[in-house]
């Protein structure tokens, strides 16, 4: 489904999550991966707030294997 995807803000955002998965819990980077997720946790608040936001309906349609 990855490759399917065409935009960039997406596919970086994406990169991003997996880079903080990746990072353990000992490294000096995991402060940056928490302030990754923290970021997209209020951005994803906002976008609730906003209507910017799919049922869980609309997300099996787009990708079936859910």
């Amino acid at each position: 489904m990855i490759i399917d995807i065409m935009d960039d803000n997406i596919l970086t955002e994406i990169e991003e999550l997996l880079n903080g998965i990746n990072v353990s819990n000992g490294d000096s980077s995991s402060h940056y991966s928490s302030k990754l997720l923290h970021e997209a946790i209020i951005r994803s608040e906002e976008d609730f707030k906003n209507g910017r936001m799919h049922s869980i309906e609309d997300v099996r349609k787009r990708f079936p294997i859910l």
